[in-house]
């Protein structure tokens, strides 16, 4: 099963990163491939270049080259900051594939926020579709554990880390593509007539919510989840960019988004707890 990701232009750079990176965190996953819009490059092998200049168009482009070119029958779709921050679990991916396979299941999707398992707590978006749960939905198919994705789901079409069947998921991105939708967050949220049903495994998968990257911007909670010493080829550069022009080494630079990170936590007291902490911190120096 090929794994196609898509990177956010001016960073095709980390196209090696997040490979070397996925080989530490994912043994034996399959080729691992990078979909870029017109007119990027990248330093690595299995790049697949576009002449698409929007997102939805990059991806159609991708799915095509390999459905064209490489084959199979499923791919699995891990955008650039949602590669895994700790290791995965290569056998419950498998047991998943293989679920699909024997019971022809169109998608799969392996979260990073909590789904809601246990809750039926949900409320309506402006367009009336459905944020959480109205019921518990949940079946057991050789011995993996899915939740049926409700078919008013706010984002059924969302970008978390999944298993697509390669046909399937060609028509739904022709389909936003032909509708003028150009970027992953309307795409998350266009829904065809009549979509099959997809799901969502028990398997949480192991990032950050948004994943490492907030607004395009690094998100610090996601860099002190990156597990050592797998991560840190990625964590070191993800550093370096957040300290941009900084001469520090890497573990320095960490130590010191840590500081910057409790003192923002710090001017968020109320000023009189502030002040008594400040105190404390001269007293103790």
């Amino acid at each position: 099963m090929a794994i196609l990701g898509t990177v956010t232009p001016g960073r095709e750079r980390y196209c090696p990163i997040l490979s070397a990176h996925l080989d530490q965190m994912w043994v034996g996953h399959g080729p691992m491939y990078f979909a870029l819009p017109a007119g990027r490059t990248a330093p690595y092998g299995r790049v697949i270049q576009s002449d698409a200049t929007t997102w939805t168009g990059t991806l159609l482009y991708g799915l095509e080259y390999l459905k064209n070119t490489v084959g199979g029958t499923y791919v699995f779709v891990l955008l650039e900051d949602h590669v895994p921050l700790r290791p995965c679990d290569p056998g419950l991916i498998a047991n998943a594939l293989d679920v699909v396979e024997a019971e022809d299941l169109k998608c799969v999707f392996f979260t990073k926020y909590d789904w809601p398992w246990e809750s039926t707590d949900y409320r309506l978006d402006e367009d009336g579709r459905v944020i959480g749960w109205r019921e518990i939905d949940i079946v057991a198919i050789r011995g993996h554990r899915m939740a049926r994705m409700p078919r008013d789901f706010f984002r059924y079409n969302q970008c978390q880390p999944a298993i697509w069947n390669l046909d399937y998921y060609i028509e739904v991105v022709k389909g936003a593509v032909r509708r003028g939708i150009s970027d992953p967050w309307r795409f998350e949220a266009y829904v065809m007539p009549d979509q099959p049903q997809h799901y969502v495994s028990e398997y949480k998968w192991p990032s950050w919510s948004n994943g490492y990257l907030d607004q395009g911007k690094i998100d610090w909670r996601a860099v002190r989840l990156m597990k050592m010493p797998e991560a840190r080829v990625l964590r070191n550069e993800l550093l370096r960019e957040h300290f941009k022009g900084v001469p520090l080494k890497p573990d320095l630079l960490y130590v010191l988004g840590e500081c910057v990170r409790y003192s923002e936590q710090l001017r968020a007291l109320p000023g009189r707890i502030a002040r008594r902490v400040g105190r404390s911190l001269r007293a103790g120096a």
